[in-house]
């Protein structure tokens, strides 16, 4: 019952960290998540409570969405996540963690790439590249963002569309577990706590949205994100 009530909190407090910043909500509840659960079990649910947070952002800003460019990514992540099936059968334990916790680190610090990416087809591509690899580490923005940023879409269309881009990345990767052997009503007090956090944590943090410094505000998420993944590199070594 404790974990139940500290995903709910998880849950609130990465779509609060989402509503206000657009970025690093997802990663942040990874983080959390990594060590209460195992990787089969993680990856999926990570992905359902992702959905339902972008679901209710895109459903207040759906006008901004860019559908030219959802089209192709949702065909490339479908392509992507099936290319992936065979990989999901056997998902490694601690090893896996470890890895996981080496790719949150990395998203986490990862700069702002300013190389202008342009070529035809890309966000096909591109969804083919965030479908396949969101099936082991769970959040893919940090290097499909850049993407979108070049679409010149504007603020809001830019927001609006990467978010709604993630809908069907976690779609499918929801349905590629569930082949595996993820039983989703396994897990319906979990998500019957956190969905509902989701949705509030996204009301909070548009609310709070430009009252805090981003500036100060990001680092304090990296921060905390670090600590988080730090203490479960060591745990998986034995070292805590």
């Amino acid at each position: 019952m404790e974990t139940v009530f500290l995903f709910g909190f998880v849950a609130l407090l990465g779509s609060t960290v989402s509503g206000m910043s657009g970025v690093g909500g997802g990663i942040l509840i990874l983080a959390f998540m990594t060590p209460l659960f195992a990787p089969h079990i993680l990856i999926p649910l990570h992905g359902i409570v992702m959905m339902c947070s972008n679901i209710s952002r895109v459903s207040i800003s759906y006008e901004a969405v860019n559908w030219r460019i959802i089209f192709p990514f949702t065909i490339g992540a479908l392509t992507g996540a099936l290319a992936g099936v065979p990989f999901t059968l056997s998902l490694p334990g601690e090893s896996f963690r470890v890895v996981l916790a080496v790719a949150i680190l990395f998203m986490t610090w990862l700069p702002k790439i300013k190389r202008d990416f342009q070529f035809k087809g890309q966000f096909a591509v591109i969804g083919a590249f965030a479908g396949f690899l969101s099936l082991f580490i769970g959040a893919t923005g940090p290097f499909t963002a850049p993407f979108f940023l070049r679409a010149q879409l504007g603020k809001e269309g830019f927001v609006a569309t990467r978010t709604a881009s993630n809908i069907p990345v976690h779609l499918f990767k929801l349905g590629v577990f569930t082949l595996s052997g993820f039983v989703l009503s396994s897990w319906w007090k979990e998500l019957a706590v956190a969905i509902p956090m989701v949705f509030l944590g996204n009301w909070i943090g548009k609310q709070l949205l430009g009252k805090i410094p981003e500036v100060y505000f990001t680092l304090f998420v990296k921060i905390v994100i670090t600590a988080l993944v730090l203490r479960m590199i060591l745990k998986s070594l034995n070292m805590v």
